[in-house]
Protein backbone atom coordinates (compact mmCIF):
# COMPACT_ATOMS: atom_id res chain seq x y z
CA UNK A 1 0.00 0.00 0.00
CA UNK A 2 1.72 3.31 -1.36
CA UNK A 3 0.92 6.67 0.12
CA UNK A 4 -0.14 7.83 -3.04
CA UNK A 5 -3.43 5.61 -3.42
CA UNK A 6 -6.95 6.32 -2.55
CA UNK A 7 -6.95 3.36 -0.85
CA UNK A 8 -4.10 4.36 1.76
CA UNK A 9 -5.42 8.97 1.53
CA UNK A 10 -9.37 7.92 1.87
CA UNK A 11 -9.58 4.24 3.59
CA UNK A 12 -6.46 3.38 5.50
CA UNK A 13 -5.10 7.21 7.11
CA UNK A 14 -8.08 8.04 8.51
CA UNK A 15 -9.20 5.07 9.96
CA UNK A 16 -6.20 4.53 11.42
CA UNK A 17 -6.35 7.78 12.95
CA UNK A 18 -9.45 7.87 14.10
CA UNK A 19 -8.56 4.33 15.99
CA UNK A 20 -5.22 5.60 17.10
CA UNK A 21 -6.93 8.27 19.16
CA UNK A 22 -9.97 6.93 20.56
CA UNK A 23 -7.57 4.25 22.19
CA UNK A 24 -6.19 5.08 25.52
CA UNK A 25 -2.65 7.14 25.61
CA UNK A 26 -0.88 3.87 27.17
CA UNK A 27 -2.10 1.37 24.16
CA UNK A 28 -0.87 3.75 21.66
CA UNK A 29 2.14 2.51 21.34
CA UNK A 30 0.66 -1.02 21.12
CA UNK A 31 -1.59 -0.01 18.71
CA UNK A 32 0.71 1.51 16.54
CA UNK A 33 3.10 -1.53 16.67
CA UNK A 34 -0.15 -3.53 15.54
CA UNK A 35 -1.47 -1.47 12.88
CA UNK A 36 2.63 -0.83 11.49
CA UNK A 37 3.28 -4.79 11.50
CA UNK A 38 -0.50 -5.14 9.03
CA UNK A 39 0.69 -2.29 6.91
CA UNK A 40 3.92 -4.21 6.45
CA UNK A 41 1.93 -7.32 6.23
CA UNK A 42 -0.35 -5.58 3.40
CA UNK A 43 3.13 -5.00 1.22
CA UNK A 44 4.84 -8.13 1.67
CA UNK A 45 3.03 -10.94 3.16
CA UNK A 46 5.18 -13.51 5.01
CA UNK A 47 8.41 -11.38 4.80
CA UNK A 48 6.72 -9.72 7.97
CA UNK A 49 8.08 -12.48 10.00
CA UNK A 50 11.71 -11.29 9.18
CA UNK A 51 11.10 -8.03 10.64
CA UNK A 52 9.12 -9.25 13.62
CA UNK A 53 12.58 -11.34 14.25
CA UNK A 54 14.60 -7.78 14.00
CA UNK A 55 12.23 -6.33 16.67
CA UNK A 56 12.98 -9.24 18.81
CA UNK A 57 16.88 -9.99 18.13
CA UNK A 58 17.77 -5.94 18.55
CA UNK A 59 15.01 -5.87 21.88
CA UNK A 60 16.59 -8.07 23.45
CA UNK A 61 20.40 -7.51 22.27
CA UNK A 62 20.17 -4.04 23.55
CA UNK A 63 19.35 -4.99 27.09
CA UNK A 64 22.07 -7.66 27.03
CA UNK A 65 24.48 -4.61 26.02
CA UNK A 66 23.36 -2.42 28.31
CA UNK A 67 23.59 -4.59 31.33
CA UNK A 68 27.11 -6.15 30.20
CA UNK A 69 30.59 -4.72 31.00
CA UNK A 70 32.49 -3.33 28.64
CA UNK A 71 34.36 -6.02 26.76
CA UNK A 72 31.18 -8.19 26.68
CA UNK A 73 28.95 -5.63 25.62
CA UNK A 74 31.89 -5.29 22.28
CA UNK A 75 30.93 -9.03 21.50
CA UNK A 76 27.17 -8.68 22.09
CA UNK A 77 27.35 -5.88 19.79
CA UNK A 78 29.56 -7.44 17.15
CA UNK A 79 26.97 -10.48 17.27
CA UNK A 80 23.75 -8.97 17.01
CA UNK A 81 24.81 -6.46 14.13
CA UNK A 82 26.27 -9.56 12.31
CA UNK A 83 23.04 -10.98 12.32
CA UNK A 84 21.03 -8.01 11.08
CA UNK A 85 23.44 -7.79 7.90
CA UNK A 86 23.56 -11.21 7.85
CA UNK A 87 19.58 -10.91 7.30
CA UNK A 88 20.27 -7.32 4.64
CA UNK A 89 23.23 -9.34 2.91
CA UNK A 90 20.85 -12.73 2.13
CA UNK A 91 18.06 -11.28 0.76
CA UNK A 92 18.80 -8.37 -0.96
CA UNK A 93 22.53 -9.73 -2.44
CA UNK A 94 22.50 -13.34 -2.30
CA UNK A 95 21.03 -13.37 -6.23
CA UNK A 96 23.57 -10.28 -6.82
CA UNK A 97 26.44 -12.51 -5.84
CA UNK A 98 25.45 -15.68 -6.80
CA UNK A 99 24.89 -14.82 -10.38
CA UNK A 100 28.77 -12.88 -9.83
CA UNK A 101 29.84 -16.51 -8.85
CA UNK A 102 28.32 -18.14 -12.24
CA UNK A 103 30.51 -15.43 -14.11
CA UNK A 104 33.29 -16.30 -12.74
CA UNK A 105 33.21 -19.81 -12.72
CA UNK A 106 32.08 -19.38 -16.29
CA UNK A 107 35.67 -18.48 -17.29
CA UNK A 108 37.04 -21.71 -16.35
CA UNK A 109 34.52 -23.85 -17.86
CA UNK A 110 32.44 -24.69 -14.46
CA UNK A 111 28.49 -24.39 -14.82
CA UNK A 112 27.22 -23.99 -11.63
CA UNK A 113 23.68 -22.61 -10.79
CA UNK A 114 22.13 -22.11 -6.78
CA UNK A 115 18.45 -23.35 -8.12
CA UNK A 116 16.85 -20.16 -6.48
CA UNK A 117 15.84 -16.73 -6.55
CA UNK A 118 15.37 -14.55 -3.19
CA UNK A 119 12.90 -11.71 -3.00
CA UNK A 120 13.50 -9.46 -1.30
CA UNK A 121 11.10 -7.70 1.46
CA UNK A 122 9.74 -4.07 1.32
CA UNK A 123 12.24 -1.71 2.87
CA UNK A 124 14.82 -4.50 4.49
CA UNK A 125 17.25 -1.91 3.87
CA UNK A 126 15.87 1.13 6.17
CA UNK A 127 14.84 -1.09 9.22
CA UNK A 128 17.87 -2.86 9.54
CA UNK A 129 20.03 0.40 9.54
CA UNK A 130 17.12 1.78 12.03
CA UNK A 131 18.06 -2.19 14.35
CA UNK A 132 21.95 -1.39 13.95
CA UNK A 133 21.64 2.51 15.03
CA UNK A 134 19.82 1.72 18.21
CA UNK A 135 21.92 -1.09 19.24
CA UNK A 136 25.33 0.79 18.82
CA UNK A 137 23.93 4.02 20.23
CA UNK A 138 22.81 1.56 23.39
CA UNK A 139 26.83 0.55 23.47
CA UNK A 140 28.11 3.72 23.49
CA UNK A 141 25.54 4.98 26.02
CA UNK A 142 23.68 7.44 23.90
CA UNK A 143 20.43 6.35 24.90
CA UNK A 144 19.16 4.11 27.07
CA UNK A 145 17.29 0.75 26.07
CA UNK A 146 13.86 1.01 25.46
CA UNK A 147 11.80 -0.89 28.23
CA UNK A 148 8.75 -2.33 26.72
CA UNK A 149 9.44 -4.27 23.44
CA UNK A 150 6.25 -2.70 22.31
CA UNK A 151 7.84 0.25 22.76
CA UNK A 152 10.81 -0.68 20.68
CA UNK A 153 8.68 -2.59 18.15
CA UNK A 154 6.73 1.07 17.69
CA UNK A 155 10.03 2.77 16.99
CA UNK A 156 11.42 -0.08 14.55
CA UNK A 157 8.23 -0.92 12.51
CA UNK A 158 6.87 2.74 12.30
CA UNK A 159 4.71 2.65 9.07
CA UNK A 160 4.95 6.25 8.00
CA UNK A 161 8.79 5.65 7.92
CA UNK A 162 9.19 2.01 7.46
CA UNK A 163 9.46 1.02 4.07
CA UNK A 164 11.60 4.17 2.75
CA UNK A 165 12.68 6.40 5.83
CA UNK A 166 13.47 8.63 6.90
CA UNK A 167 15.59 6.45 8.95
CA UNK A 168 14.87 8.17 12.45
CA UNK A 169 17.37 7.24 15.14
CA UNK A 170 15.94 6.00 18.83
CA UNK A 171 18.17 8.90 20.60
CA UNK A 172 15.56 11.44 18.05
CA UNK A 173 12.23 10.05 19.05
CA UNK A 174 12.80 8.03 22.15
CA UNK A 175 11.12 10.60 24.42
CA UNK A 176 8.21 10.86 22.05
CA UNK A 177 8.10 7.34 21.80
CA UNK A 178 7.76 7.87 26.09
CA UNK A 179 5.44 10.60 26.21
CA UNK A 180 4.29 12.73 22.94
CA UNK A 181 0.92 15.28 22.79
CA UNK A 182 -1.07 15.56 19.60
CA UNK A 183 -2.38 18.97 18.77
CA UNK A 184 -4.36 20.45 16.53
CA UNK A 185 -1.65 23.59 15.33
CA UNK A 186 0.95 20.11 14.97
CA UNK A 187 -1.42 18.55 13.45
CA UNK A 188 -2.59 21.23 10.87
CA UNK A 189 1.20 21.34 9.75
CA UNK A 190 1.53 17.88 9.11
CA UNK A 191 -1.49 17.88 7.27
CA UNK A 192 0.16 20.88 5.15
CA UNK A 193 3.56 18.59 5.19
CA UNK A 194 2.01 16.04 3.76
CA UNK A 195 -0.17 17.81 0.86
CA UNK A 196 3.22 18.86 -0.45
CA UNK A 197 5.22 15.67 -0.47
CA UNK A 198 1.92 13.91 -2.13
CA UNK A 199 1.54 16.85 -5.17
CA UNK A 200 5.67 16.69 -5.18
CA UNK A 201 4.95 12.70 -5.88
CA UNK A 202 2.05 12.37 -7.67
CA UNK A 203 2.38 15.62 -10.33
CA UNK A 204 5.71 16.76 -10.45
CA UNK A 205 7.77 13.44 -9.87
CA UNK A 206 4.99 11.11 -11.95
CA UNK A 207 4.62 12.92 -14.90
CA UNK A 208 8.41 13.92 -15.40
CA UNK A 209 9.29 10.02 -14.70
CA UNK A 210 6.87 9.51 -18.18
CA UNK A 211 9.52 11.04 -20.20
CA UNK A 212 12.39 9.74 -18.11
CA UNK A 213 10.81 5.95 -18.81
CA UNK A 214 10.83 6.33 -22.02
CA UNK A 215 13.88 7.48 -22.77
CA UNK A 216 15.98 5.06 -20.74
CA UNK A 217 14.15 2.01 -22.51
CA UNK A 218 15.64 3.71 -26.10
CA UNK A 219 17.87 1.43 -28.14
CA UNK A 220 20.36 2.32 -30.84
CA UNK A 221 19.14 4.40 -33.42
CA UNK A 222 16.32 6.15 -30.95
CA UNK A 223 18.04 7.92 -28.90
CA UNK A 224 19.25 11.43 -29.76
CA UNK A 225 21.60 13.44 -27.75
CA UNK A 226 18.86 16.23 -27.06
CA UNK A 227 16.32 13.11 -25.95
CA UNK A 228 18.95 11.85 -24.09
CA UNK A 229 19.82 15.10 -21.91
CA UNK A 230 15.43 15.76 -21.74
CA UNK A 231 15.42 12.06 -19.87
CA UNK A 232 18.45 12.56 -17.76
CA UNK A 233 17.26 16.13 -16.94
CA UNK A 234 13.59 14.70 -16.17
CA UNK A 235 14.91 11.84 -14.10
CA UNK A 236 17.37 14.01 -12.01
CA UNK A 237 14.11 16.03 -10.95
CA UNK A 238 11.62 12.74 -10.62
CA UNK A 239 13.99 10.91 -8.24
CA UNK A 240 14.32 14.12 -6.07
CA UNK A 241 10.78 14.86 -6.19
CA UNK A 242 9.67 11.15 -5.75
CA UNK A 243 11.87 11.05 -2.88
CA UNK A 244 11.64 14.32 -1.03
CA UNK A 245 7.71 13.45 -1.34
CA UNK A 246 7.66 10.52 0.27
CA UNK A 247 9.98 12.18 3.57
CA UNK A 248 7.27 14.63 3.54
CA UNK A 249 4.36 12.68 3.55
CA UNK A 250 6.01 10.19 6.12
CA UNK A 251 7.43 13.99 8.37
CA UNK A 252 3.52 15.00 8.35
CA UNK A 253 2.26 11.52 9.22
CA UNK A 254 4.45 11.47 12.44
CA UNK A 255 3.05 15.29 12.70
CA UNK A 256 -0.34 13.70 12.81
CA UNK A 257 0.67 10.78 15.95
CA UNK A 258 2.70 13.79 17.65
CA UNK A 259 6.43 12.80 16.53
CA UNK A 260 9.12 15.16 14.81
CA UNK A 261 11.28 12.92 12.36
CA UNK A 262 14.20 14.09 11.44
CA UNK A 263 14.51 16.29 8.49
CA UNK A 264 15.70 14.19 5.03
CA UNK A 265 16.13 16.99 2.61
CA UNK A 266 17.41 20.51 2.36
CA UNK A 267 16.73 21.65 -1.14
CA UNK A 268 19.81 19.58 -2.36
CA UNK A 269 19.86 21.21 -6.04
CA UNK A 270 21.08 24.50 -4.26
CA UNK A 271 24.45 23.08 -3.57
CA UNK A 272 27.57 24.20 -4.63
CA UNK A 273 29.37 21.28 -4.41
CA UNK A 274 29.23 17.71 -3.88
CA UNK A 275 30.10 18.51 -0.07
CA UNK A 276 27.66 20.57 0.25
CA UNK A 277 24.93 18.18 -1.52
CA UNK A 278 25.50 15.07 0.62
CA UNK A 279 24.87 17.56 3.64
CA UNK A 280 21.69 18.18 1.69
CA UNK A 281 20.54 14.94 0.34
CA UNK A 282 19.09 11.86 1.91
CA UNK A 283 20.33 13.56 5.49
CA UNK A 284 19.52 10.81 7.72
CA UNK A 285 21.51 7.88 5.43
CA UNK A 286 24.62 10.45 4.56
CA UNK A 287 24.19 11.17 8.55
CA UNK A 288 24.85 6.98 9.18
CA UNK A 289 27.13 6.39 6.96
CA UNK A 290 29.52 9.33 8.55
CA UNK A 291 28.80 8.45 12.02
CA UNK A 292 28.96 4.57 11.90
CA UNK A 293 31.30 4.12 9.18
CA UNK A 294 33.36 6.75 7.83
CA UNK A 295 33.99 7.90 11.33
CA UNK A 296 35.15 4.43 12.25
CA UNK A 297 37.75 4.47 9.46
CA UNK A 298 39.33 7.72 9.96
CA UNK A 299 39.51 7.08 13.85
CA UNK A 300 41.06 3.02 12.44
CA UNK A 301 38.06 1.76 15.07
CA UNK A 302 40.14 2.84 18.02
CA UNK A 303 37.22 3.05 21.01
CA UNK A 304 34.90 4.01 17.74
CA UNK A 305 31.76 4.00 20.39
CA UNK A 306 33.02 6.86 22.22
CA UNK A 307 33.59 9.36 19.33
CA UNK A 308 30.90 12.27 19.24
CA UNK A 309 29.32 13.58 16.27
CA UNK A 310 31.11 15.56 13.31
CA UNK A 311 29.93 18.96 14.80
CA UNK A 312 31.81 18.17 17.90
CA UNK A 313 35.36 20.35 18.55
CA UNK A 314 37.04 16.89 19.09
CA UNK A 315 36.13 15.89 15.27
CA UNK A 316 37.68 18.79 14.22
CA UNK A 317 40.59 19.11 15.62
CA UNK A 318 41.26 15.46 14.64
CA UNK A 319 40.26 15.95 10.65
CA UNK A 320 42.71 19.16 10.99
CA UNK A 321 45.48 17.60 12.71
CA UNK A 322 44.93 14.60 10.03
CA UNK A 323 45.28 16.89 6.91
CA UNK A 324 48.14 18.98 8.01
CA UNK A 325 50.14 16.13 9.90
CA UNK A 326 50.84 14.09 6.68
CA UNK A 327 50.60 13.08 3.44
CA UNK A 328 49.56 9.98 4.12
CA UNK A 329 47.05 10.16 6.28
CA UNK A 330 45.31 12.49 3.62
CA UNK A 331 45.53 9.63 1.24
CA UNK A 332 43.53 7.64 3.99
CA UNK A 333 40.83 9.32 4.24
CA UNK A 334 40.47 9.65 0.38
CA UNK A 335 40.01 6.16 -0.03
CA UNK A 336 37.95 5.77 3.01
CA UNK A 337 35.76 8.56 1.24
CA UNK A 338 36.07 6.07 -1.68
CA UNK A 339 35.06 2.68 0.21
CA UNK A 340 32.16 4.64 2.15
CA UNK A 341 30.20 5.54 -1.38
CA UNK A 342 31.03 2.48 -2.70
CA UNK A 343 29.20 1.03 0.01
CA UNK A 344 26.71 3.47 -0.26
CA UNK A 345 25.98 2.77 -3.61
CA UNK A 346 25.59 -1.35 -2.87
CA UNK A 347 23.18 -0.25 -0.15
CA UNK A 348 20.54 1.14 -2.83
CA UNK A 349 21.01 -2.08 -4.49
CA UNK A 350 22.71 -4.98 -5.92
CA UNK A 351 24.31 -3.98 -9.22
CA UNK A 352 27.39 -2.96 -10.82
CA UNK A 353 25.88 0.26 -11.72
CA UNK A 354 24.80 1.08 -8.28
CA UNK A 355 28.60 0.31 -6.69
CA UNK A 356 29.67 3.03 -9.90
CA UNK A 357 27.06 5.55 -8.79
CA UNK A 358 28.55 5.53 -5.57
CA UNK A 359 32.19 5.13 -6.43
CA UNK A 360 31.76 8.15 -9.04
CA UNK A 361 30.77 10.55 -6.03
CA UNK A 362 33.37 9.31 -3.57
CA UNK A 363 36.10 10.04 -6.13
CA UNK A 364 34.40 13.62 -6.59
CA UNK A 365 34.39 13.87 -3.21
CA UNK A 366 37.88 13.10 -3.16
CA UNK A 367 39.18 15.42 -6.11
CA UNK A 368 36.76 17.96 -4.18
CA UNK A 369 38.77 17.46 -0.70
CA UNK A 370 42.10 17.84 -1.94
CA UNK A 371 41.46 21.20 -4.21
CA UNK A 372 39.83 22.27 -0.99
CA UNK A 373 42.72 21.07 1.74
CA UNK A 374 45.98 21.20 -0.50
CA UNK A 375 44.45 24.21 -2.80
CA UNK A 376 42.45 26.17 -0.80
CA UNK A 377 39.66 26.43 -3.51
CA UNK A 378 36.05 25.53 -4.06
CA UNK A 379 33.68 25.65 -6.05
CA UNK A 380 30.93 28.40 -5.03
CA UNK A 381 28.64 30.93 -6.55
CA UNK A 382 25.77 30.22 -9.40
CA UNK A 383 28.49 28.35 -11.39
CA UNK A 384 29.52 25.51 -8.69
CA UNK A 385 25.55 24.94 -8.40
CA UNK A 386 25.09 24.07 -12.09
CA UNK A 387 28.55 22.10 -12.43
CA UNK A 388 27.43 20.42 -8.87
CA UNK A 389 23.80 19.72 -10.76
CA UNK A 390 25.40 18.61 -13.97
CA UNK A 391 27.66 16.07 -11.91
CA UNK A 392 24.78 14.63 -9.73
CA UNK A 393 22.89 14.22 -13.19
CA UNK A 394 25.61 12.30 -14.60
CA UNK A 395 25.81 10.22 -11.97
CA UNK A 396 22.14 9.79 -12.07
CA UNK A 397 22.35 7.80 -15.36
CA UNK A 398 24.20 4.80 -13.15
CA UNK A 399 21.95 4.67 -10.76
CA UNK A 400 18.44 4.74 -13.37
CA UNK A 401 20.08 2.38 -15.96
CA UNK A 402 18.92 -1.25 -15.94
CA UNK A 403 22.47 -2.25 -15.90
CA UNK A 404 25.92 -0.87 -16.57
CA UNK A 405 26.05 -1.60 -20.14
CA UNK A 406 22.83 0.15 -20.64
CA UNK A 407 24.40 3.47 -18.50
CA UNK A 408 27.31 3.51 -20.76
CA UNK A 409 25.14 3.62 -23.78
CA UNK A 410 23.40 6.47 -22.28
CA UNK A 411 26.52 8.72 -21.60
CA UNK A 412 27.51 8.24 -25.00
CA UNK A 413 24.65 9.59 -26.11
CA UNK A 414 24.25 12.56 -24.18
CA UNK A 415 27.89 13.67 -25.64
CA UNK A 416 26.62 12.41 -29.02
CA UNK A 417 29.23 9.27 -29.46
CA UNK A 418 26.25 7.39 -30.58
CA UNK A 419 25.81 7.28 -34.30
CA UNK A 420 23.24 9.75 -35.80
CA UNK A 421 19.44 8.91 -35.94
CA UNK A 422 18.69 7.99 -39.48
CA UNK A 423 15.89 8.22 -41.51
CA UNK A 424 12.71 9.66 -40.59
CA UNK A 425 11.72 10.05 -37.18
CA UNK A 426 8.07 9.07 -36.44
CA UNK A 427 8.23 10.87 -32.76
CA UNK A 428 9.90 14.40 -32.95
CA UNK A 429 11.53 15.49 -29.74
CA UNK A 430 8.27 18.19 -28.88
CA UNK A 431 6.21 14.84 -28.47
CA UNK A 432 8.69 13.71 -25.42
CA UNK A 433 7.95 17.12 -24.46
CA UNK A 434 4.34 17.77 -23.79
CA UNK A 435 2.98 20.84 -22.39
CA UNK A 436 2.47 18.92 -18.96
CA UNK A 437 6.03 17.84 -18.86
CA UNK A 438 6.90 21.00 -19.81
CA UNK A 439 5.15 23.10 -17.15
CA UNK A 440 6.06 20.83 -14.29
CA UNK A 441 9.92 20.68 -15.53
CA UNK A 442 9.75 24.96 -14.90
CA UNK A 443 8.03 24.02 -12.02
CA UNK A 444 10.68 21.89 -10.56
CA UNK A 445 13.41 23.59 -11.45
CA UNK A 446 12.05 26.72 -10.09
CA UNK A 447 11.02 24.98 -6.72
CA UNK A 448 14.74 23.48 -6.53
CA UNK A 449 16.64 26.39 -6.51
CA UNK A 450 14.16 28.75 -4.96
CA UNK A 451 15.68 29.85 -1.44
CA UNK A 452 12.10 28.36 0.65
CA UNK A 453 13.61 29.25 3.33
CA UNK A 454 13.26 33.24 3.23
CA UNK A 455 9.55 32.55 2.88
CA UNK A 456 9.13 30.16 5.62
CA UNK A 457 10.62 32.41 8.17
CA UNK A 458 8.45 35.22 7.07
CA UNK A 459 5.87 36.52 10.18
CA UNK A 460 2.76 36.20 7.49
CA UNK A 461 2.91 32.16 7.50
CA UNK A 462 2.33 32.80 11.34
CA UNK A 463 -1.11 35.13 10.67
CA UNK A 464 -4.45 33.77 10.55
CA UNK A 465 -4.12 34.56 6.24
CA UNK A 466 -0.85 32.79 5.92
CA UNK A 467 -2.22 29.45 7.93
CA UNK A 468 -5.54 29.94 5.90
CA UNK A 469 -3.48 30.38 2.68
CA UNK A 470 -1.64 27.22 3.65
CA UNK A 471 -4.73 25.48 4.68
CA UNK A 472 -6.16 26.42 0.82
CA UNK A 473 -2.97 25.13 -0.98
CA UNK A 474 -2.59 21.84 1.16
CA UNK A 475 -6.55 21.10 0.45
CA UNK A 476 -6.09 21.51 -3.73
CA UNK A 477 -3.26 19.74 -3.68
CA UNK A 478 -4.72 16.83 -2.19
CA UNK A 479 -7.81 16.66 -4.13
CA UNK A 480 -6.21 17.59 -7.54
CA UNK A 481 -3.49 14.80 -6.57
CA UNK A 482 -6.42 12.12 -5.68
CA UNK A 483 -7.98 13.03 -9.03
CA UNK A 484 -4.77 12.37 -10.75
CA UNK A 485 -4.22 9.02 -8.74
CA UNK A 486 -7.87 7.97 -9.80
CA UNK A 487 -6.68 8.14 -13.47
CA UNK A 488 -3.65 6.63 -13.44
CA UNK A 489 -2.58 3.26 -12.66
CA UNK A 490 -0.31 2.20 -10.15
CA UNK A 491 2.69 4.41 -8.69
CA UNK A 492 5.06 2.90 -6.34
CA UNK A 493 7.99 5.27 -5.04
CA UNK A 494 10.97 4.87 -6.53
CA UNK A 495 12.93 3.99 -3.25
CA UNK A 496 10.46 1.32 -2.35
CA UNK A 497 13.08 -1.13 -3.94
CA UNK A 498 15.84 -0.33 -2.07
Amino acid sequence: MVFSSNLFLFAFLPFFLLFYFLVPVRFRNPSLFLVSTLFYFWGSGPAVLWLLACVVLNYYGGLWISASSERRASVILAVVVALDLALLLYFKYFNFFSNQASVLLGWFDISWQTGWQVALPLGISFFTFKAISYVVEIYRQVEKPAQKILDFGAYLTLFPQLIAGPIARYSEISRELEQRSPNLALSYRGLHRFALGLGKKVLMANTLGRVADRTFAMGAGELTTPLAWLGMLCYSFQIYYDFSGYSDMAIGIGNFLGFHFPENFNQPYRSRNLAEFWRRWHLTLSNWFRDFLFIPLEYKMARWWQLSAPSSGRWRRFWARKWNGGRGAAWRTLANLLVVFSLCGLWHGAAWSFVIWGAFHGFCLAVELVLKKRLKWQASGVAGTLFTFLLVSLGWVFFRSENLAAALFYLKALFGFQPPVKGFQFFPFRYYLENDVLFYLVCAGFFAWLPTEKFQQREFWKRPAGVALAGAVSLILIVFSAVVISSSGFNPFIYFRF
